[in-house]
């Protein structure tokens, strides 16, 4: 672990390995199938160069009329728009968000965050609310949402690749547990700490990792889809995909949450996805030059 600027911590053991997990016996028979299948199965958003990639993406959306609490978009091997037909007359896809604008310009998403993932513990907009901002200057952060109610004094980055789900859940809860002792002292300590976690490339994301990231409810597959039919994300020169929210994680077990009750303080979190492979050494240039420039921890 390096601490290189003031409050900003690398991760440089990037995720847990992971323990043995209820769903270890799934991810090893998905690991079984062939190569080309497990390449599919990570494919979301496919790469802008590939001409009409976008289109293909957002038109299996525009087919889903799911409600926006349940949207877990994906691109299977076998196909990849097996959703129910959009309502008749629609042209375009269901509204997950409504589309916003910053100050400096840039437009976002914001959705309203399932009930469960909040219930009981702190409700503010921060924690029921979950906003989706592309960027399009390479390592340049869109406006943050955090750091208005309180001075940001620590960031910590993950950097990922395709690792499986059980080690972003695995690694998120051990940042969490982290959390309930600073704030044992003062409640409000998390308003504090900004948690990044940068994948390298939307073609190279583990698309179980991604829903797990859904799961969690820090990010949500199918804003993007809707950004893209909006506008906000130009095909040709989207560098970044930001959701941030800041998630209130339960403990995986009972033994956690006889230690630490039904919920983890609230983790502010940005979620962000390459749209190109760069590299390790690239993502932490995104988390230094675009997030910490920003928060200044």
């Amino acid at each position: 672990m390096a601490e290189p600027q003031n409050g900003a911590v690398v991760d440089e053991a990037n995720l847990h390995s992971g323990a043995s997990r209820p769903g270890d016996a799934e991810a090893s028979s998905q690991s079984s199938a062939s190569d080309a299948s497990k390449q599919q199965s990570r494919r979301l958003c496919p790469q802008s160069s590939d001409p009409g990639s976008y289109s293909d993406a957002s038109s299996a959306f525009a087919e889903s009329d799911s409600q926006p609490e349940h949207v877990a978009l994906r691109m299977e091997p076998e196909s990849k728009a097996a959703f129910p037909p959009a309502p008749a007359g629609s042209g375009r896809p269901p509204s997950l968000g409504r589309s916003h604008a910053h100050a400096a310009g840039e437009r976002f998403l914001e959705v309203q965050a399932p009930v469960h993932q909040w219930k009981g513990g702190v409700a503010e907009d921060l924690t029921t609310i979950l906003r989706y901002t592309p960027s399009h200057v390479q390592y340049r952060s869109p406006p943050t949402r955090f750091g208005h109610q309180a001075r940001i004094k620590l960031m910590v980055v993950v950097t990922m690749y395709a690792e499986a789900p059980e080690e972003l859940q695995l690694t998120l809860e051990g940042i969490a547990e982290n959390l309930v002792h600073m704030c044992a002292d003062r409640p409000d300590a998390w308003r504090e700490v900004v948690v990044v976690v940068v994948s390298d490339g939307i073609e190279k994301i583990n698309n179980a990792t991604f829903r797990m990231a859904e799961t969690l409810g820090i990010a949500r597959q199918g804003m993007i889809y809707q950004a893209i039919e909006l506008g906000l994300v130009h095909r040709d020169s989207v560098q970044m995909h930001t959701f941030s929210y800041a998630a209130q994680l339960q403990p995986s077990s009972d033994k956690l949450k006889r230690r630490y009750g039904q919920r983890y303080p609230p983790m502010q979190t940005m979620f962000c996805v390459k749209e190109h492979n760069g590299g390790k050494l690239d993502s932490h240039k995104w988390f230094f030059d675009a997030y910490c420039a920003q928060l200044n921890p």
